[in-house]
């Protein structure tokens, strides 16, 4: 009896543990290298992780060669093509279909990351958290791409015609796909319904520094 409740609980212990190695473990980080779309000097680095399932997301990294002293958009698109002076990247991310806004409205799209500052320089040290993502699963950002946009983004808050759609936020000047840093291995498996199933919530968080791209990106005719 004791020796065959012994055997049924290692046997559960072997699967479990099987079952973590295969998934994979958190933290995950995602990591961007945005390089220049043409006309545009601007290139950075981005690193998103989440260190558990359901946790914000933190958004570290750096951007150089910008307008000094000036507000830029920054976004997650649909597509992780960047080919096409960006463009290829479509729209903002939006899964669950809602209007533009900040990265702390309730109302806004998933790929919505707000404003970035440039300093004396046209440097910006970013430092974001983002209450409402994910990096894994159905909506993860993980081979999306990542979109700097060339003027500020009015959150939605202004009556221009494209202030509930982009934020107005103008051309698009660097651009990059979010991949994988770690695990090395496999992903984790995301445990959540998606938000369209069940109106949950689920997001993420990281910190990673690239080189400078030696050239943009090439325009695709």
């Amino acid at each position: 009896m004791h020796s065959s409740f012994a055997l049924l609980f290692l046997t559960i212990l072997v699967t479990n543990l099987s079952w973590s190695v295969l998934a994979g473990d958190f933290p995950v980080t995602g990591v961007v290298l945005l390089q220049s779309a043409p006309r545009s000097d601007a290139f950075g680095t981005i690193s998103i992780t989440q260190q558990f399932e359901g946790g914000p997301l933190t958004v570290e990294g750096i951007f150089f060669n910008l307008k000094p002293n000036s507000r830029f958009g920054l976004h997650v698109h649909e597509q992780g093509d960047i080919t096409n002076a960006c463009i290829s990247a479509g729209a903002h991310f939006n899964p669950y279909m809602k209007s533009h806004g900040s990265e702390r409205s309730v109302e806004r799209h998933w790929g919505d990351f707000g404003n970035i500052v440039s300093d004396d320089l046209g440097t910006s040290r970013v430092f974001l958290t983002i209450v409402e993502g994910s990096l894994i699963g159905t909506d993860g950002y993980l081979g999306r791409a990542l979109v700097l946009h060339e003027r500020e983004d009015d959150l939605g808050l202004t009556q221009h015609e494209k202030s509930k759609t982009t934020g107005n936020s103008g051309e698009r000047i660097a651009c990059g796909v979010i991949g994988i840093r770690r695990p090395i291995d496999r992903l984790p498996v995301s445990q959540q319904v998606p938000l369209s199933s069940n109106n949950g919530r689920q997001s993420n968080f990281g910190s990673q520094q690239f080189r400078q791209p030696s050239q943009g990106l090439r325009t695709v005719q």
